[in-house]
């Protein structure tokens, strides 16, 4: 079982599980800025802390007062966008991990989406991600918490996330009106000048291959995604060892 990084509110009695490319920058914004919340923050101390704020930091009172939730995105989107991210590492020179972005060699040219997908479906352990941002949706909000793995009161979608965000406003506790106005105003893109590098979209028989996987094979049915076409004749899709189903939301 592993952790994944929250953002806690003990003021709002509120929990936002991280689910890297999937709005999460957008929204940890929303909470430093509108509510001064951070998940840098020791949830039981208040005080601001260098490590990121985990799952298994959280205590199961605080889990059962508090509204959970999470944001998914299409998985073939996701995963093209975290092949962005991986590309602007290997642009950093500082960064000594840099090679492993570079096919081995930190001169040679970026992967290609189909060169990050192989190399991922080719690891020994299928939970070992090349990139945290590689890593799926069913993956991230299937973490361990103090007690038991995550349960969520909602679900958003990068999709209807302008409408989301009004359903969220109305479960957090303690809301002034100016923090609900700033909450559910407009958001703010995260545009990034490498965002639409080349070789960052998968081909038609990687997706496929990402729809039969083990890794990434659950996401269409666990997220409620319409299948690609390109799968939609495929009958061998694997499956995931930590999927998210329906009996992870929590029907509170």
């Amino acid at each position: 079982a592993h952790a994944t990084p929250v953002v806690y509110s003990a003021a709002h009695k509120t929990v936002f599980v991280d689910n890297v490319k999937a709005a999460s920058t957008t929204i940890r914004d929303k909470f430093e800025r509108v509510l001064g919340e951070t998940w840098h923050r020791d949830p039981v101390s208040g005080r601001r802390v260098a490590a990121r704020t985990k799952t298994t930091d959280l205590t199961p009172a605080m889990l059962s007062e508090a509204f959970v939730f999470s944001i998914v995105r299409d998985p073939v989107a996701k995963f093209e966008s975290g092949v962005r991210q991986a590309h602007q590492t290997a642009r950093l020179p500082s960064n000594a991990r840099r090679a492993t972005f570079r096919r081995g060699n930190a001169s040679a040219p970026v992967r290609s989406a189909d060169e990050w997908l192989d190399s991922q479906l080719a690891t020994s352990d299928p939970h070992a991600w090349l990139n945290e941002h590689l890593a799926p949706s069913t993956w991230r909000l299937a973490a361990r918490g103090p007690a038991t793995i995550m349960r969520y009161d909602f679900v958003a979608a990068v999709e209807t996330l302008e409408t989301d965000m009004i359903v969220l406003a109305a479960n957090f506790k303690n809301l002034s009106r100016a923090e609900i106005r700033a909450w559910i105003a407009p958001l703010v893109a995260n545009h990034r000048p490498w965002a639409y590098a080349n070789d960052t979209t998968l081909s038609a028989h990687a997706v496929r291959r990402m729809c039969r996987s083990a890794q990434y094979g659950d996401e269409w049915r666990c997220l409620g995604y319409d299948l690609p076409e390109v799968c939609r004749d495929d009958d061998n899709r694997g499956t995931t060892t930590a999927a998210l189903d329906d009996d992870l939301i929590d029907p509170r």
